[in-house]
C-alpha cells in the first residue's frame, strides 16, 4: 500500500494570469509503507528544529535518514493544488452581505456538480477558480457580465466539462485535468484571448482551438504533444504559442499559416527538423529551440526579419 506524506517537498509553480491568478501547486512524496512515511516526517521535523534553534547538535543523522528513505521508499509524487490566496473562498462568500464588492472567488473542494447560485449574485465577479472540484457544467455565464478569467485546477467531473456562452471571458486555463474531461470546444467563449492548457496530458492540440478567432495566446507547455497539426489553419489574432516540454519531433510547413505570431517557444522537445516555411513568419520576434536535437540552426530562421 502506498502512503502519501503530508510533507510538501517542492513548490512547482506560482502562475499569475491576466486577472491576478496566483494559484500554486506542490508535490508530496508517496511512500511504499507507513513506517517509512512516519520516520521521514520525524527526521524532517528534527532537522527543522535543529536549524531553527541553531543547535550544536548535528543534523547529519536526520539528513541521512531522509536521504535513505528518499532513495529506497519514495515511489512517486502526488500533486496538490492550492487556490490563489487573494481570492475569496466559497465559505467566506456566504458570510458577505454585499456581493457587489466580490471580484475574485475560488471554489475549493466544493462537492456540487454545478456552480452554486450565490456566485450568480456576484455581478462584478471578474475571476473564478475551481480547485479540486467535480463541476460538470459552467452554466449561465452570461449572468456574470464582468467575468474575464476562469481557471480549473484538478476538476474531475464524470464527463467533459460543458461551457455556456460568454461574451466576457478572455482567459481560460486548466491544470491537472484529464484531457478527456476538458471542454470539447471553447467556441462558446466568443471573446477568448488566452487559452492555457499546460500540464493537462494533452497528446494533441485541443479540438476546435482555431475556432476562437480572437485567440492571442495558446499555452500548451508540459504535455505529450508529438506534432503540430499538418493542417494548421490561420488564427489571425494568435501572437504567442508555447509548446515547451512536449514530444514534438518536427515543425511542418503549416506553421507559416500563423502569420501574426510574435513568440514561438519550443524548448525541451525532440525537434530534429524545421521546415524552411518558418521564414514566412515575418512578425516573429522571439523564437526558442534550446534542448532539442537539432544539429544546426534551421535555414529559415536566418530569414526572419524581426527576430530579436
Amino acid at each position: 500500500m502506498r502512503i502519501s506524506s503530508t510533507i510538501t517537498l517542492l513548490i512547482l509553480a506560482c502562475l499569475p494570469g491576466i486577472a491576478q491568478h496566483k494559484f500554486w501547486i506542490t508535490e508530496t512524496p508517496i511512500f511504499s509503507n507507513k513506517h517509512d512515511s512516519v520516520q521521514y516526517v520525524e527526521a524532517q521535523n528534527l532537522f527543522q528544529k535543529i536549524v531553527a534553534k541553531q543547535s550544536s547538535q548535528s543534523a547529519d543523522s536526520a539528513l541521512e535518514v531522509m536521504r535513505v528513505i528518499r532513495e529506497q521508499s519514495i515511489t512517486g509524487y502526488r500533486k496538490v493544488y492550492h487556490a490563489s490566496v487573494n481570492f475569496i473562498s466559497y465559505d467566506s462568500l456566504l458570510k458577505i452581505k454585499d456581493y457587489s464588492k466580490v471580484n475574485e472567488v475560488s471554489l475549493v473542494n466544493y462537492p456540487g456538480k454545478k456552480i452554486p447560485l450565490e456566485l450568480y449574485q456576484c455581478k462584478n465577479l471578474a475571476s473564478l477558480e475551481l480547485v479540486n472540484t467535480k463541476i460538470q457544467r459552467l452554466k449561465k455565464l452570461k449572468k456574470l457580465p464582468q467575468l474575464t478569467s476562469v481557471y480549473i485546477l484538478n476538476n474531475k467531473p464524470l464527463r467533459s466539462l460543458k461551457l455556456s456562452k460568454s461574451k466576457s471571458v478572455k482567459t481560460f486555463g486548466a491544470r491537472g485535468t484529464n484531457p478527456e474531461l476538458l471542454p470539447a470546444s471553447f467556441n462558446k467563449l466568443v471573446a477568448l484571448e488566452k487559452l492555457d492548457l499546460s500540464s493537462t496530458d494533452l497528446s494533441a492540440f485541443p479540438v476546435g482551438w482555431n475556432k476562437n478567432k480572437r485567440l492571442k495566446e495558446l499555452l500548451l507547455t508540459n504535455n505529450k504533444i508529438s506534432a503540430l497539426p499538418d493542417d494548421l489553419t490561420q488564427v489571425p489574432a494568435l501572437e504567442k504559442l508555447e509548446l515547451q516540454r512536449n514530444n514534438i519531433q518536427a515543425i511542418p510547413a503549416s506553421v507559416q499559416n500563423l502569420l501574426n505570431l510574435k513568440k514561438l517557444s519550443l524548448n525541451y522537445n525532440s525537434i530534429e527538423k524545421v521546415d524552411p516555411a518558418i521564414a514566412k513568419l515575418s512578425k516573429l520576434e522571439e523564437l526558442s529551440f534550446y534542448n532539442n536535437i537539432l544539429t544546426s540552426i534551421p535555414a529559415g530562421v536566418y530569414e526572419l526579419p524581426r527576430l530579436q
